[in-house]
Protein backbone atom coordinates (compact mmCIF):
# COMPACT_ATOMS: atom_id res chain seq x y z
CA UNK A 1 0.00 0.00 0.00
CA UNK A 2 1.42 3.63 -0.92
CA UNK A 3 0.52 6.71 0.26
CA UNK A 4 -0.05 9.67 -1.99
CA UNK A 5 2.15 12.83 -1.80
CA UNK A 6 -1.11 14.67 0.34
CA UNK A 7 -0.99 11.66 2.28
CA UNK A 8 2.40 11.73 3.61
CA UNK A 9 2.45 15.19 3.90
CA UNK A 10 -0.60 15.40 6.17
CA UNK A 11 1.35 12.60 8.22
CA UNK A 12 4.58 14.70 8.27
CA UNK A 13 2.37 17.54 10.03
CA UNK A 14 1.08 15.18 12.21
CA UNK A 15 4.32 13.94 13.95
CA UNK A 16 6.71 16.75 13.65
CA UNK A 17 5.89 18.52 16.53
CA UNK A 18 8.47 18.21 19.05
CA UNK A 19 7.96 15.34 21.01
CA UNK A 20 8.19 15.31 24.90
CA UNK A 21 7.01 11.26 25.48
CA UNK A 22 10.34 10.23 26.12
CA UNK A 23 13.37 12.53 27.11
CA UNK A 24 16.65 11.96 27.56
CA UNK A 25 19.47 13.52 29.68
CA UNK A 26 22.72 12.84 29.67
CA UNK A 27 22.62 9.05 31.17
CA UNK A 28 19.03 9.56 32.79
CA UNK A 29 15.68 8.21 30.81
CA UNK A 30 12.93 10.14 31.53
CA UNK A 31 9.35 8.81 30.59
CA UNK A 32 6.14 10.28 30.40
CA UNK A 33 2.64 9.28 28.91
CA UNK A 34 -0.43 10.70 27.63
CA UNK A 35 -3.82 9.49 28.04
CA UNK A 36 -5.04 11.35 25.09
CA UNK A 37 -5.32 10.96 21.53
CA UNK A 38 -4.40 13.98 19.43
CA UNK A 39 -7.30 15.47 18.45
CA UNK A 40 -5.38 15.16 14.29
CA UNK A 41 -5.07 11.11 15.17
CA UNK A 42 -8.82 11.22 16.47
CA UNK A 43 -10.35 12.63 13.14
CA UNK A 44 -8.15 10.21 11.00
CA UNK A 45 -9.12 6.88 12.95
CA UNK A 46 -12.86 7.47 13.74
CA UNK A 47 -14.85 6.87 10.77
CA UNK A 48 -11.73 5.14 8.79
CA UNK A 49 -12.34 1.66 7.68
CA UNK A 50 -9.97 -0.85 9.19
CA UNK A 51 -9.70 -4.76 8.81
CA UNK A 52 -7.68 -7.08 11.71
CA UNK A 53 -6.04 -10.00 9.94
CA UNK A 54 -5.50 -12.72 11.72
CA UNK A 55 -3.71 -15.92 10.26
CA UNK A 56 -3.86 -19.55 11.99
CA UNK A 57 -2.96 -21.76 9.94
CA UNK A 58 -4.03 -22.14 6.18
CA UNK A 59 -6.91 -19.79 7.08
CA UNK A 60 -6.77 -15.89 7.07
CA UNK A 61 -9.30 -14.39 9.04
CA UNK A 62 -10.51 -10.60 8.23
CA UNK A 63 -12.15 -8.67 10.43
CA UNK A 64 -13.58 -5.43 9.61
CA UNK A 65 -12.71 -2.84 12.77
CA UNK A 66 -14.42 0.26 13.28
CA UNK A 67 -13.50 3.25 16.37
CA UNK A 68 -15.41 5.13 17.97
CA UNK A 69 -15.30 7.93 20.82
CA UNK A 70 -16.48 7.04 24.39
CA UNK A 71 -18.47 9.76 26.86
CA UNK A 72 -14.94 9.94 28.16
CA UNK A 73 -13.07 10.54 24.70
CA UNK A 74 -11.61 7.06 24.55
CA UNK A 75 -11.40 4.43 21.57
CA UNK A 76 -13.58 1.74 21.56
CA UNK A 77 -12.76 -0.79 19.12
CA UNK A 78 -15.69 -2.57 17.13
CA UNK A 79 -15.47 -6.20 15.33
CA UNK A 80 -17.84 -6.96 12.87
CA UNK A 81 -18.40 -10.83 11.34
CA UNK A 82 -14.92 -12.01 10.24
CA UNK A 83 -14.44 -13.18 6.19
CA UNK A 84 -12.25 -16.60 6.66
CA UNK A 85 -9.96 -17.34 3.48
CA UNK A 86 -8.65 -20.88 3.04
CA UNK A 87 -5.43 -19.61 1.69
CA UNK A 88 -4.01 -23.64 0.82
CA UNK A 89 -4.23 -23.32 -2.86
CA UNK A 90 -3.42 -19.63 -3.17
CA UNK A 91 0.34 -20.19 -1.95
CA UNK A 92 0.56 -23.94 -4.01
CA UNK A 93 0.31 -21.52 -7.29
CA UNK A 94 2.61 -18.73 -5.73
CA UNK A 95 5.28 -21.45 -5.00
CA UNK A 96 4.62 -23.66 -8.24
CA UNK A 97 4.61 -20.28 -10.12
CA UNK A 98 7.17 -18.20 -8.05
Amino acid sequence: MEFSTEELDFFNNIFTKTSTDCMVTGTEHQLSMQTEVPQSLKQVLVGSKLTLLAEISHYQLWFPVSLSLNNLGEFSPKLATSEIIDVTFCHWVNVKNG
